[in-house]
């Protein structure tokens, strides 16, 4: 299994464009062939920090 972990940092004003825009990238991720799951994640210290995770 490979499982990809990406990090992005944001503008606190693209903040909700940025999770609209993954929601609706979801079904583009979830079609690559040997997918498993994804999950973002968003940091608790830093509100502009954003996780991604591909298996």
């Amino acid at each position: 299994m490979i499982k990809e972990v990406a990090f992005f940092r944001i503008k606190k004003e693209l903040l909700a464009e940025f999770e609209e825009a993954f929601h609706q990238a979801a079904h583009v991720i979830a079609s690559v062939p040997g997918y498993i799951n994804h999950s973002i994640h968003r940091c608790i210290e830093t509100d502009t920090k954003y996780m991604i995770i591909v298996e």
